[in-house]
């Protein structure tokens, strides 16, 4: 897959989660996540919800997007919220 196409399709994931995120009265707070940029997303609440971070290699390109949500691996962050259990529409 040629570089253009792949950036777009990333972008196109990422602006989707966004809208949903958007949708559900939830933000993202920019974070280091694993000492790599990335972001914390809360519940309307303030409850995490989920982690995001970003694989960027030396040129700057975003390399992998990588997710967590399960709610035992965010525990130590603190009040997690039930937002992944929410069907998506």
């Amino acid at each position: 897959m040629r570089r253009e196409a792949y950036v777009r399709r990333v972008a196109r994931l990422l602006a989707g989660g966004l809208r949903r995120v958007r949708r559900l009265g939830a933000r993202l707070a920019p974070a280091l996540v694993n000492g790599r940029p990335g972001a914390v997303v809360y519940d309307a609440e303030q409850r995490v919800a989920g982690v995001i971070g970003l694989d960027i290699d030396a040129d700057g390109a975003v390399r992998a997007v990588r997710a967590v949500s399960d709610p035992d691996k965010l525990a130590h962050l603190g009040p997690v919220s039930d937002l992944g259990l929410l069907p998506a529409k």
